[in-house]
């Protein structure tokens, strides 16, 4: 079903209060058989009047149009008598008794929307708008950032490189015969050839008090602009037999006066309850969300788009262009400044409309695509090979396990553990160094703590090989790359089309305590030094299963906090998630805290994600690997098809994968777009492949995983001070901090060879 949505700038009043000037169309769109305005005579109008009757009039077709016009006066002209009210007839849907009234009134600017329903096309945070729909993207005039506005060609291309359930904007004006148009505001003249058609036959209205020469779509029939190159609703107005109608109040400048009332739009903003009684929703200038200063740099955001929601009225931004300056915190690009209406953990806006559609289809576009340690799968983690690879793979974030060295240098490695992700077992210089640090692990480690930068960055990586027995990774590279610190990695992704860079820092506490490192302090520092702290462009993601560490960057940045779950859980109460939310933006969760296994059977589905995102938090989900030991049963070894069930139907925002690309062909997918999704990419249903196994064959039953409460959430303490000289190691006496003797670290080294050669 297609759906209209008809916007305006004029309130729903009494007659008496309407203005005598004219004003552009009214704000109601409905399907009318004809509608004659009063004409407005002259001269120039009658010569044209009679050249058209000696033509063969053209069958009418079914207009888009308005239910009621007031004629404007011409200047020094006496006043013309109200133009006849149209009949009128709302094809499908209800509308409301004040909706009509709306319909009566004099409007200030109209514009017509139409779209047909599609497949969503989005993942974002639902909860965060009034309808729980994801936002639409709306193509001003179609692709009017290329081609003429509401041109063919404009409209052509918006939907061929647009989102599938993308809206065409046409901004309706009328015709003296009751035709509609599509022109990007009242004078024909400023996007049309007209002038040169018919140079004679301009005039002067007031149009809002304000005196306006040009030439006007009232003063031509539909049949006077057969030469005149200019869009019709002639195509639209034969489907709207089966829409129905949505109608838009749009808000101009602030500080102009709507003509209804008489007062300034930004007084009208604060009675939005007002505005409910005729209107679905709202169109505001984008700076009426985002204010943007006279040095164009954004500042604090306003509640207006809460106030909407809380009114139950939807609210649509405007003035999108990529070709115009705009506010330098977005760095010129037009992704970001999109994202930051769509895309905040506090609120998103219902839909924007934008001159150039294909980027509000891209920033709508989900999930997001995070790599684990870079493209990990492909390459030794946390090496310039692997997030090489993940740029050229089309991660949308790539990230850095933070580490610090002995001498305070932030690095990215897999693991603060050496022996993972590297060959520190085999060399003497580091094997001499293996401990147990029983705060971080019970087993012997290779610490990245104990060892300077230097000496670290000269290692051999390895490559991750979880199921090396049966699908070893990459042989021939699985000791390639180099190691990166962090500032490396930041001035790496600086110049990347990333949308942003997520950095994980954990045994903070530790590290501050007992090694005098304040990994915290360091991470800002450096963040700071490669000008990440005067950017939104890449972003930057701070995650941790501390909460004292988020906590803390809360209070002290604006960058996004991601509090990670290392366990798996079956739910998540209430308080749980309202603590969640006081120091972290998204939460990152499992796999199997979201779909149950048993023996890699799927045997249910939690509602963690849902109750997370109905609280505004996004959520990640960890980890996805292409082997098919990493995958359920029902999922058919085929990782596009875990994919695809945990993105359509467990709706997650974001995964989190070894193998950034084969989640980024997951969504360039063409058939997720098919307005009928195909058989084979419809998710899977929870315990659809267990019922094929006769009951008494079936695993037994297992303890559901537990809820994730709100001691689980707060149990960590403030982060603590540095230490002002880290907290050397007790002597070799089995206490907790100790030195491994030589023939165990043997021992250890040689079950290392015989696990990864």
């Amino acid at each position: 079903m297609a759906t209209v949505e008809v916007q305006s700038a004029t309130a729903a009043l009494p007659e008496k209060t309407q203005p005598e000037e004219l004003n552009t169309p009214p704000e109601t769109l409905t399907v009318a058989e004809e509608a004659t305005p009063t004409p407005i005579e002259t001269p120039a109008e009658a010569e044209l009047k009679e050249e058209a009757t000696q033509q063969a009039e053209e069958p009418k077709e079914a207009a888009v149009e308005a239910a009621a016009i007031e004629e404007p006066k011409e200047v020094e002209a006496e006043p013309e008598e109200e133009a006849k009210e149209a009949e009128t007839a709302v094809a499908t849907g209800e509308v409301k008794e004040e909706a009509l009234e709306a319909s009566e009134t004099v409007g200030a600017e109209a514009e017509a929307v139409v779209t047909e329903e599609a497949p969503e096309s989005t993942l974002i945070n639902k909860n965060l708008f009034v309808e729980g729909n994801a936002p639409i993207v709306i193509a001003e005039g179609g692709f009017s950032g290329l081609f003429p506005d509401s041109s063919f060609n404009s409209y052509q291309l918006a939907l061929n490189t647009s989102l599938p359930d993308t809206v065409l904007w046409c901004n309706v004006h009328l015709t003296k015969d009751g035709f509609g148009i599509c022109l990007p505001n009242i004078l024909l003249n400023n996007s049309t050839n007209v002038a040169s058609v018919y140079p004679k036959v301009n005039k002067t209205y007031l149009v809002n008090g304000v005196a306006m020469g040009g030439w006007f779509s009232m003063d031509f029939t539909l049949n006077d602009l057969r030469n005149v190159s200019l869009g019709f609703l002639r195509s639209v107005a034969k489907r709207l037999n089966r829409t129905k109608t949505k109608l838009i109040f749009r808000f101009l400048e602030s500080n102009a006066i709507e003509p209804s009332t008489k007062i300034s739009y930004a007084s009208l903003l604060k009675n939005l309850t007002f505005i409910k009684t005729f209107a679905a929703g709202i169109l505001v200038p984008k700076y009426y969300i985002w204010p943007v200063n006279r040095n164009l740099y954004v500042e604090p955001h306003t509640s207006v788009v809460t106030d909407a929601h809380k009114a139950g009225l939807e609210i649509y931004a405007s003035e999108f262009a990529n070709d115009a300056r705009f506010a330098y915190n977005y760095s010129y690009d037009p992704m970001v400044e999109y994202l930051s209406f769509i895309d905040n953990t506090e609120f998103s806006v219902d839909g924007v409309l934008s001159q150039f559609p294909i980027t509000p289809s891209a920033a709508i576009a989900k999930p997001l695509v995070i790599s684990n340690n870079g493209a990990s799968g492909v390459y030794p983690g946390c090496t310039d090979l692997s997030y090489i690879q993940a740029v050229k793979d089309g991660a949308d974030i790539i990230d850095c396990n933070v580490q610090v060295t002995s001498d305070n240098v932030p690095i990215c490695l897999t693991s603060i553990d050496l022996s993972d992700g590297t060959t520190a077992v085999e060399v003497p210089l580091f094997r001499s160094r293996m401990s147990i640090v029983p705060e971080i692990k019970n087993q012997p480690g290779i610490f990245s703590f104990n060892f300077t930068w230097e000496e670290i960055k000269n290692l051999t990586p390895r490559i991750s090989n979880p199921f090396i027995k049966f699908m070893p990774r990459n042989p021939a590279y699985k000791n390639a790359g180099n190691f990166w610190s962090l500032s490396e990695f930041l001035n790496y992704a600086k110049a990347q089309p990333l949308v942003g860079v997520l950095l994980n820092i954990e045994n903070a506490v530790y590290l501050s305590t007992q090694q005098g490192i304040g990994i915290v302090d360091i991470v800002l520092d450096i963040l700071n030094t490669a000008g990440f702290n005067n950017m939104t462009d890449p972003q930057v993601f701070i995650q941790s299963k501390d909460s004292a560490v988020l906590a803390r960057l809360k209070r002290q940045t604006m960058y996004k906090l991601l509090y990670l779950v290392d366990e798996t859980i079956s739910d998540v109460t209430d308080t749980a998630i309202q603590d969640i939310k006081s120091f972290a933006h998204s939460v990152v969760i499992n796999k199997k805290s979201i779909y149950s296994t048993n023996m890699a059977f799927i045997t249910s589905k939690t509602n963690v994600v849902q109750k997370l995102q109905s609280a505004n938090l996004s959520v990640y989900t960890y980890l996805f690997q292409n082997e098919f030991q990493a995958q359920a049963w029902d999922f058919f070894s085929d990782p596009t098809v875990e994919l695809n069930t945990f993105v359509q139907e467990a709706r997650i925002d974001g995964v989190i994968t070894d193998f950034p690309g084969t989640a980024t062909a997951y969504k360039k997918n063409t058939c997720l777009k098919l307005k009928k999704t195909p058989k084979y990419m419809k998710p899977v249903q929870v315990g659809s492949l267990l019922g094929f196994i006769r009951p008494n064959l079936q695993p037994p039953a297992q303890a559901p995983s537990p809820v994730l409460t709100e001691a689980d959430v707060v149990a960590e303490p403030p982060l603590p001070p540095v230490s002002v000289s880290p907290v050397p190691p007790p002597p070799r006496n089995g206490q907790a901090h100790r030195e491994i003797p030589i023939l165990l670290s043997l021992a250890l080294m040689i079950g290392f060879l015989f696990i990864f050669i």
